[in-house]
């Protein structure tokens, strides 16, 4: 059997042909899941009373990175979704597909168990792009989660058709939904007088077993328990071995000339094998076409051959000058084949490698203890007197040299105030002349006429006590 109701076989009560290939699955984690086939019996669509139990398979490891985790950035293809997205037959094409965290509903890893009154386990959504960008708030949270494109729809409204109380989200059970049917409801409500809002809903069980791919992203639109979310994010991360650029946390701006989404992920901790997103070398050195458009939107070649645009999923798509012969002028287009066949951009450089510590200081060498120096013999034994009296022999050389020195100088001395024979002769007349005079002038005898006045000292005594002094 291949297909699963949203809730129970009843929802193919009057389609005979969908309960013969449908079953129904309950259980928990304590006593395993059972599957049971739906049959149809008096009208009705029951579940059959033949129960295969199957119990929960242990968790596999963590895979390791997909090698083509750098030819796609999720939250680049997201933001391309919403600039590029207008009514079409496809998910992908239609826009952004997101669940707010709602009142009812049980935050957790899962992401899963959305109670409703009336029965029926599903979501409710909406598809956001740039002319239709308003989410719903009423939340304690203010934030949800985005849809993968690949996501199943049972239904949709153009506007808010107030779902809860309703069994299934009051989708008919006897329309298989289409393509059309989702274009319809995206044109009804294009219009600027329409809603504004739109409501898709999502299968539950259907959506749970695509888990966890069938989450692209967590974002937060700003306000109300963002704590709450980013613990979420973080506790789905590490449930499902993932990484935060395969499933980034996002933050919604709304429509601007910005970007929709913003990647404010957490940084990998130290020691993950996971690693942030990068570039592939295709495009490397190119720069991306503004507002997420098209490679036809640029219109010069030198242009278009160093640009690159996103696709919708995200895949960085190298912009290539195509020359057409039956045309004046060439166009812009992406290569179909985007980055696929670029090899992986190489890794970052290794941080350089700390230099070596220095080796430790090498002790310094003992010192040995200082000891007097050794002293010198004592001289031979003499009587205490005489070796007083005795010098050493160092000190009598002095003694003596200093003796004959002042000698010497005696002598000169001596010398130089003796005077001799003459110069005590002269010495004795000049001094009775002197007191020769000095008695006449004393008893005043009279001079002669004529006579000259001799001075005090003759020239010849000066000169001779000249003399003798110099000498």
């Amino acid at each position: 059997r291949s297909r699963e109701p949203p809730h129970w076989c009843d929802y193919y009560d009057a389609n005979r042909s969908g309960c013969a290939g449908a079953f129904v699955s309950g259980g928990g984690a304590r006593d395993g899941v059972w599957f049971a086939p739906c049959v149809f019996a008096d009208g009705h669509c029951r579940a059959s009373g033949d129960r295969s139990v199957c119990a929960f398979p242990s968790l596999p490891p963590p895979s390791p990175l997909p090698t083509t985790e750098h030819l796609r950035s999720v939250f680049r293809g997201i933001n391309a979704r919403f600039r590029r997205g207008r009514p079409s037959t496809e998910l992908l094409e239609a826009g952004v597909l997101v669940h707010m965290f709602d009142k009812q509903g049980l935050l957790n890893t899962r992401l899963v168990k959305w109670g409703r009154p009336g029965g029926g386990e599903f979501y409710s959504g909406s598809i956001i792009r740039t002319a239709k960008a308003f989410v719903w708030g009423g939340g304690d949270i203010s934030g949800g989660f985005v849809l993968a494109p690949s996501t199943q729809i049972l239904c949709a409204y153009d506007h808010d058709q107030g779902t809860d109380g309703q069994a299934n989200g009051g989708c008919p059970i006897d329309h298989e939904w289409s393509g059309d049917d989702l274009l319809a409801v995206l044109e009804a409500g294009a219009p600027q007088t329409a809603y504004w809002i739109n409501e898709i809903i999502v299968g539950g069980a259907a959506w749970e077993r695509s888990l966890p791919g069938g989450v692209e992203a967590f974002f937060t639109s700003g306000g109300r328990g963002a704590d709450q979310l980013r613990a979420a994010h973080r506790a789905f991360l590490e449930e499902h071995g993932l990484c935060a650029s395969q499933v980034p946390l996002l933050r919604y701006m709304g429509a601007g000339p910005e970007d929709a989404f913003v990647d404010i992920s957490p940084p990998p901790p130290p020691g993950s094998r996971c690693r942030p997103w990068l570039l592939p070398a295709c495009a490397a050195g190119r720069s991306p076409v503004r507002w997420y458009n098209d490679c036809s939107t640029v219109k010069s070649e030198a242009t278009c051959e160093g640009s690159f645009s996103w696709s919708l999923a995200g895949e960085p798509m190298p912009c290539h000058w195509e020359r057409r012969a039956d045309k004046l002028v060439g166009m812009c287009r992406k290569q179909p084949a985007g980055c696929i066949n670029s090899p992986p951009p190489p890794p970052p450089p290794p941080p350089p490698p700390m230099p070596p510590s220095p080796p430790p200081p090498l002790p310094p060498p003992p010192v040995p203890p200082l000891s007097p120096p050794p002293l010198p013999p004592p001289p031979p034994s003499s009587p205490p007197l005489l070796s007083l009296l005795s010098p050493p022999p160092r000190r009598t050389e002095f003694l003596l040299l200093a003796g004959g020195v002042l000698l010497a100088v005696v002598l000169l001395v001596l010398r130089s105030r003796r005077k001799s024979p003459m110069e005590r002769v002269a010495v004795r007349s000049i001094g009775a002349t002197d007191r020769r005079r000095k008695s006449q002038r004393a008893r005043g005898s009279p001079r002669r006429p004529g006579a000259r006045v001799a001075p005090d000292e003759s020239e010849e005594t000066q000169s001779l006590k000249v003399s003798m002094n110099v000498r």
